[in-house]
């Protein structure tokens, strides 16, 4: 899927000057701080469109 091909070259393209950007500001602190944001919000996103999946699936067509 071209998609998810786009999004892993979104996350290489950005994510290691945000992590460098946290290092340098908030020092070693901030990589578990950023790793576990992004964490949680994939499991935001994962909730999120599984109630959307369920609520579509709950609908008769």
């Amino acid at each position: 899927n071209g998609a998810v091909a786009q999004m892993g070259n979104l996350g290489n393209s950005l994510g290691t000057p945000v992590m460098a950007f946290g290092l340098v500001t908030f020092g070693g602190a901030a990589l578990p701080l950023l790793a576990g944001g992004a964490f949680v919000l994939g499991l935001v996103a994962h909730l999120l469109l599984s109630a959307a999946r369920r609520r579509r699936a709950a609908v008769p067509v």
